[in-house]
Formats: C-alpha cells, structure tokens, sequence
C-alpha cells in the first residue's frame, strides 16, 4: 500500500475502514433486463446506491486523491512523449 502514491502514510486501520465502508450491490439478470427496458420512473423496489453527495470525505483524503490525479496525469503526459520520440 504504501507504493501506491498518496497512500504512503495509509495505516491498517486506514485499510480497514476502507474495506468496512466499500458497498457492494449485487444485480441479477432479472434487474439488468429490468432496467434496460425500463424507463427511469418505472423502476420499483430498487435499493439505491448512496449518491455522491451523501459521502464525506475528510481534507487530507482529498488531498491525497488530488495528489494521485496529478501524478497519473504527469505519467500520462511523459508516455505520450515517449511514444511520439
């Protein structure tokens, strides 16, 4: 974990927590083919997944994500320059 830029400082607990808090929802055949034929309004019965903005994220989480987005797109940046030499 702590190769991983931004986590270097991610402790167990960290993990954990992470792991704890990770929803998983499982769809069955029946509700994709539901869905695809469905409008929007004509779904009933479905557990909805939290939105975005009932998560929290702490400042220095945020910072870390930022910091890793960064970094993806330097790496991006200096591939694409390699490939064009």
């Amino acid at each position: 974990m702590q190769l991983i830029p931004g986590c270097d400082d991610a402790s167990l607990q960290d993990i954990d927590s992470w792991m704890k808090d990770d929803d998983q929802y499982e769809i069955t055949d029946e509700d994709i083919v539901a869905l695809v034929n469905c409008d929007d309004n004509e779904i009933e019965g479905q557990d909805e997944a939290p939105t975005v903005e009932s998560l929290r994220i702490s400042h220095n989480d945020g910072v870390k994500a930022l910091e890793t987005a960064i970094k993806y797109n330097e790496q991006q940046e200096e591939e694409k320059l390699q490939e064009s030499t």
